[in-house]
């Protein structure tokens, strides 16, 4: 009966946790097309780009923001600037792109995949249970 609850709880934790670090994989890879499969963010990164170009005016020093109140000259600079920041991220290599949000998120990356096995294991307590009630 202890060998079932331990199997299953192990078994449990293994498959949530590598389903979860399978998920996270795959936000990123594969980096080109496969099969009509992509990863997330290769798969987006022109959007990503936008996105984060769209908003670089709440990254700006103070003193860049003073220059973009300039009639005509400001708006020029903006653009420039968010067409810059777009450009750059969207010819960023997929591994470097990869390498910036997992050094970001690495932490909550750790947590969702361990919240994946605990899940799991949760899970296999449960089958167990009631593998052990209807047996």
């Amino acid at each position: 009966m202890l060998k079932i609850y331990l199997i299953s709880i192990i078994a449990g934790f293994v498959i949530g946790f590598l389903t979860n670090w399978l998920a996270i994989l795959s936000l990123f890879r594969p980096r080109k097309k496969i099969l009509g499969i992509q990863g997330v963010i290769p798969k987006h990164k022109k959007e990503i780009g936008e996105k984060i170009s769209g908003n670089a005016h709440l990254i700006m020093p103070d003193s860049f923001k003073k220059i973009l109140k300039i009639p005509f000259l400001g708006e020029k600079l903006q653009t420039f600037f968010k067409n810059s920041v777009s450009k750059e991220i969207i010819k960023m290599p997929d591994r470097e792109l990869e390498k910036i949000v997992r050094n970001v998120a690495s932490k909550e990356l750790k947590y969702i995949e361990i919240l994946g096995g605990i899940i799991g294991m949760l899970v296999g307590l449960l089958q167990a249970v009631l593998i052990s009630l209807f047996t």
